[in-house]
Parts: structure tokens; sequence; C-alpha cells
């Protein structure tokens, strides 16, 4: 074992959890020796096995989205638990990072995916996190452990010159503040800029994701419900930290700062949520120009502020650049496609003959398709 971060499983021999050390030990040294696919497929099937023994089914068949579901219910007709929204999030991201990356159709104009060496590092603090509320939950005790370290990782696989921003932007957890708040409001707001770190992985949602998405909106929308639409993690970057006194005038003072939000989890759903909207708002464009004469239609303000933006008369996307900055490797094609698609025009020929351009970038097909 490379680090002491799953020193605590060691004696887990009253609950028989110990042969998850092993297992651990093959993913850490997967990760230092730069392997993309070891540790996705050992972190399922770890996964796998501890739900079967956790449930008491060893032989049992299912696939790990079937199972997690028997996780889920075990704890809470076993133990009265409700798996917490952190453990559930840890289980969908190895379930539903490692089918995307293991199992997508190749396109060779697009590329190979490859895992990150940060995303590699999260299957590792998932599975602790899911280890450690198995364990307190079953022995009936609430065992602390140390902090994830990760800094050993980097040295090993000789990466230092990535150590400090992998440390900027990890979790801090004593800083974690949970907010329920509507999509538009957040990711229109005037005062909300966006940042998607180096180590995240370029945008991936297609077709399939995307008709999901509408399916929900359509469904919800004749129902008048709400669209839960996942939960986002960010680290907010502002000049305004609140303490634990603070008023109600002090949050409206933060809300209505300009404010780095770096993206931690929740990329592809904020970026197809900017293509979304400006979907809407040349749709609504297009109806004006058409029905001029109709007074009472008018284009949200929201939408104007962001993608009505001129500079000498003409459009210009120095709005958009400030409030979407995709620092991810390689994806020079992607950042310039979104500009193009975000920026407002004139001229539709003119513009969809831009969107050609970069049109192996995923984002412009997923404007095209909705």
């Amino acid at each position: 074992m490379i680090s002491n971060n799953f020193d605590f499983l060691k004696n887990e021999t009253k609950i028989k959890f110990d042969w998850t050390y092993e297992k651990l030990s093959i993913m850490e040294d997967s990760i230092v020796k730069d392997d993309q696919y070891t540790i996705p497929v050992e972190a399922t099937k770890l996964l796998e096995k501890l739900f079967k023994q956790i449930i008491n089914d060893i032989d049992s068949k299912r696939p790990l989205y079937k199972l997690k579901n028997d996780f889920q219910i075990f704890f809470k007709e076993e133990y009265d638990v409700q798996v917490p929204t952190s453990i559930w999030a840890s289980i969908n991201f190895i379930s539903k990072d490692r089918n995307s990356n293991v199992h997508d159709n190749i396109d060779p104009d697009y590329g190979k995916s490859s895992q990150t060496f940060t995303n590699k590092l999260n299957y590792l603090m998932c599975i602790r996190k899911i280890l450690h509320f198995c364990i307190n939950v079953l022995k009936g005790e609430d065992i602390e452990i140390e902090d994830f370290k990760d800094d050993i990782y980097y040295r090993k696989a000789n990466k230092h010159k990535y150590l400090e921003d992998a440390k900027a932007y990890k979790y801090e957890n004593n800083q974690i503040r949970l907010e329920k708040i509507a999509v538009g409001d957040f990711i229109l707001n005037n005062n909300n800029n966006f940042l998607i770190p180096s180590y995240q992985r370029d945008y991936r949602w297609g077709e399939e994701e995307c008709q999901e998405l509408l399916n929900q909106l359509i469904s919800k929308y004749k129902t008048q419900e709400q669209v839960y639409f996942g939960a986002l993690a960010c680290r907010i970057i502002d000049n305004h930290s609140l303490t634990e006194d603070h008023t109600k005038n002090d949050i409206l003072d933060q809300l209505n700062m300009t404010k780095q939000i770096r993206l931690i989890d929740g990329q592809q759903r904020v970026t197809t949520s900017l293509i979304l909207f400006k979907v809407f708002y040349d749709l609504f464009k297009e109806k004006i120009v058409e029905e001029v004469t109709q007074e009472n239609f008018k284009m949200p303000l929201e939408l104007l502020n962001l993608f009505e933006y001129k500079e000498n008369n003409e459009y210009s996307d120095k709005k958009i650049k400030e409030k979407y900055i995709n620092s991810t490797a390689g994806n020079e094609s992607g950042q310039n496609g979104i500009y193009v698609v975000l920026k407002g025009y004139k001229n539709k020929k003119n513009f969809q003959e831009q969107l050609n351009i970069f049109k192996k970038a995923g984002v412009i097909d997923n404007y095209d398709f909705f």
C-alpha cells in the first residue's frame, strides 16, 4: 500500500472488510503507474462485492445499478439509516464514470478519452467515504479517520507540478455549504462566473443525455413540478466570507458580488444548461422577429444580459468569456465552439457557417439537437 489513507481497514475482521485493503493497494499502484483502466474496473468490482457482502447475497448476479439500490434498502430496513447524499453521490460517481470511460463508443474523430490523474484519485476518495460509512453503521460506532492525503500519489507519480493545483481545488470539508437554488438563478446570475479547472475531463454529453433532460423538462412542465437537476459541487471564490453569526444582509451582499465558481463536479450540466439557454434565446429572438407586433412578448432579461452583449454595435463574446472559462487540457475546439454557440448573431446563415467550423465539438451537436 502506497499511502496510509486506508489503514483503518487493516483490522476490520469483525465485519470482514479486511479484503478491501488488498484491492485498494492494487488501485493505488495503478494510479502511480498511470494505468487508465485498472482503477474504474477494480473500483466497480470492489463495490459489487462489497454490496453483495452487505446484503448477504454473495452469489448474486445482479448488476451494480441494481445492487446499489439493494444497498440503500438494506440500511433503511435493517438499521433505519438513510444513505447520506454524499455517499450516494460517491456510489454514482464510480458506477457512472466507469461506464462512460470504459464502455463508450469511440469516434476516431473525437479522440480516445482518458482518466485524469485527479479523477483517478476521486475513485479512492469515494470508496474511502463509502467504506467509512458502512463500518460506522454496521459496527454502531463513530469511527474517526484522518483527512484523505493525496500528496504522496503526486510524488510517487512524479506529478509535482500539479500538486498545488490539485490542492487548490480539493474539497474543503470544514467549509461545505448546501444550498437549494434554481438552475437559471445560479447559471444566469450576472455575478456568477464559471471556471472548469484543468484537471476536469472534456465536455462529453451527447444526444442521449440531452434527450433525457428534455424528456424531464417536458414531463414536469405538463405537471408544473420542479425538475431535480442534481447536485453541483463547486468552490466559490470571493472576497466576502460569511461568519457563523452572519445576517441576512451579509448573505445578500455576498450574492451581489462577482464570484468565480470553480466547478468540481457538474461541468456537463452547467455547460449543457448554457447551451439550452442559448437555444431558448435564439428561438425567442426568431419569434420576436416574426411576430414583432406582439407587444406582450418580451425577451427574458437574463438572456439579454448574457447573449445580447455588444461592443461598438457588434455582437461580442466578451461576456461569455468572462462567464465561462474551460481550462481542460486539449480542449481548444470545444472552448471556441462554446463561445461561437453562445455569442449573439445578426445573420443566421453566417452563424451556421461559424458553427460548422467547430462541428467536431460536442457543444455544436447538442445546440443543433436542442
